[in-house]
């Protein structure tokens, strides 16, 4: 089921509200395509300190390796400036989990 970017719009006015690209790894056909544009409907409507990319990997393996997705991830955010990446692969969650710490350690 593909949301609307109204829906998302609506949702993120809600500031409790973390939005996860989880499950784009589900999609076999026009992967990139569809995770494009989830991501950026979410994005645009959550903006990039709230949202982030998550897999269910390796229960979901069938969909794609992890490499692959990782790849998939990388294409997609293709555009977003460096600050946008950092915070879409791992500030968001950083914060979202409270273990900033470690992204300090790396």
């Amino acid at each position: 089921n593909v949301i609307s970017l109204q829906a998302l719009r609506t949702i993120a006015r809600r500031p409790r509200r973390q939005p996860s690209n989880k499950g784009l790894d589900d999609l076999v056909c026009d992967f990139v395509l569809y995770a494009e544009y989830v991501f950026d409907a979410s994005v645009e409507a959550f903006g990039p300190d709230r949202a982030m990319f998550e897999s269910n990997y390796p229960p979901d393996r069938w969909g794609a390796s992890y490499p692959a997705l990782w790849n998939a991830f990388k294409q997609i955010a293709h555009g977003a400036s460096a600050d946008e990446k950092h915070a879409l692969f791992a500030g968001t969650a950083a914060r979202f989990y409270g273990i900033e710490d470690v992204l300090r350690l790396a």
